[in-house]
């Protein structure tokens, strides 16, 4: 029985196979984006055109497989499709293969089998230090054709299924927020909150917020008012529990202010809210999205002083 480890200090280099075991358990496998936006993640690495019995591989792309990069130019490649004289269609996988013989990554055509309703080969993705781990990016179909040179290969023969690798999670202040990348995550210290990066923009998706609470005027009791807020993965949710109005006599309908929201809780637009006055008449609330406002206003009964307000649990998308 023993153990091992590596990279080590004051040893030899590195051998690939260690490598490879080093760095694919951390590095993913897939495409890697110079600068990623809605424009190039929608394009495949492998396309067609028409010119011929061939397959095209973008220039100036990039791949990691099992921590191994791969490289394009920025001419690209050209693939000649092998002929296909069998009087039923074909379908090709396109691959990105680490062999183990070189530990390099290349691009290859598998050939897959004619057939009415064909399928492509199998990828091999072989553990250990020896063969081949592929990456599939495309399927390519492949008509049967007598005529040399063809079939053509068009746009719609290739099938992408190649993925970009996210940028690595980051974290950091809330005043530090980096420019926001493509399926990036991006993680305050200070306020717990987590982002995924889309279309340019940070946009919340993780936030476990404290429940907070609010308080209202010198016209509601402060012993008997219990209204919450929390915020949870850019949602708030609020009530008021028992408010005990302490003001004078309010005619029905009056203005009267609840509370205020602190930023954090305001909705993203204006909004209404049910509450009830001393248990059984029904009222309506408006919240102010700018102010944080709610204010009681909407109402058939007089408000009396010592009448009870609850307003039962409402949520909303926050505006920040």
């Amino acid at each position: 029985m023993a153990e091992k480890s590596f990279p080590y200090a004051g040893g030899g280099g590195v051998t690939d196979a260690r490598y490879e075991a080093l760095m694919a358990g951390v590095t993913g496998n897939g495409r890697v984006a110079y600068n990623p936006n809605s424009t190039t993640l929608s394009q495949g690495l492998v396309y067609a055109d028409s010119t011929g019995r061939q397959i095209k591989v973008r220039g100036g792309q990039a791949a990691l497989i099992r921590g191994f990069r791969w490289e394009t130019d920025s001419e690209g490649l050209l693939q000649p499709i092998e002929a296909n004289t069998s009087g039923q269609p074909r379908l090709d996988l396109a691959v990105l293969r680490l062999n183990r013989e070189t530990y390099t990554v290349s691009f290859r055509i598998v050939k897959g089998l004619p057939a009415a309703t064909p399928v492509a080969p199998a990828v091999s993705q072989q553990t250990g230090t020896t063969g081949v781990w592929e990456l599939p990016v495309a399927t390519i179909r492949v008509t049967s054709s007598t005529t040399s040179g063809l079939p053509s290969i068009g746009a719609t023969d290739v099938t992408v299924i190649d993925n970009f690798l996210a940028s690595p999670p980051m974290t950091g202040h809330s005043s530090r927020r980096p420019p926001a990348a493509w399926g990036g995550l991006w993680t305050e210290y200070d306020t717990g909150k987590t982002f995924i990066g889309r279309g340019g923009a940070w946009h919340l998706i993780g936030e476990n917020g404290a429940s907070t609470r609010i308080w209202g005027p010198v016209h509601w009791n402060a012993a008997s008012t219990f209204m919450y807020a929390q915020r949870r993965n850019g949602w708030v949710e609020f009530h008021g529990l028992l408010l005990l109005y302490a003001g004078g006599k309010k005619a029905a309908g009056s203005d009267v202010t609840i509370c205020t929201l602190p930023d954090q809780f305001r909705p993203i637009a204006d909004r209404t809210l049910l509450a009830y006055i001393a248990g059984a008449n029904l009222a309506r609330c408006y919240l102010d999205a700018s102010a944080g406002r709610i204010a009681l206003s909407n109402y058939a009964v007089a408000l009396e002083s010592g009448d009870s307000i609850a307003i039962p649990p409402a949520s909303w998308i926050a505006a920040n």
